[in-house]
């Protein structure tokens, strides 16, 4: 009986801190490009202070996205570049990368077909 009240003690206890490590997210979009017409581009700028992760969605048929990402801890920086990604949803802070300062990037987009849409939805550490 002491063993199972003991582990009950440890999964209350630990439920608890879970909760108020994912109450300390925040999650937000940092910026949407829409683009029309074929071969279109378009491109925008942000920055997110205390990223915890950063996800680019990329729309459209045929649609090529794309981003500049460089995040900052202290005095180091890391950069990482991606072009020519499809449609889908794609990671632009590495997870190797913890605890950074915050992220400069520069998302671009070129449509396909007609239409195409490039947003970075970001989510923060509180």
């Amino acid at each position: 009986m002491k063993r199972l009240l003991s582990a009950a003690v440890v999964l209350i206890i630990s439920g608890g801190i879970a909760a108020s490590a994912s109450a300390s997210l925040g999650t937000h979009i940092v910026g949407t490009k829409y683009v029309k017409g074929v071969g279109t581009v378009g491109s925008f700028k942000g920055t997110v202070k205390s990223p915890y992760k950063i996800i680019l969605y990329c729309e459209g048929v045929n649609a090529r996205c794309g981003a500049n990402v460089v995040c900052v801890r202290g005095t180091d920086s890391f950069t990482w570049n991606r072009s020519g990604l499809a449609p889908g949803t794609w990671n632009l802070k590495k997870k190797t990368w913890h605890r950074m300062d915050r992220c400069h990037f520069k998302a671009m987009i070129r449509s396909g077909a007609r239409n195409a849409r490039v947003t970075v939805q970001a989510t923060v550490r509180s």
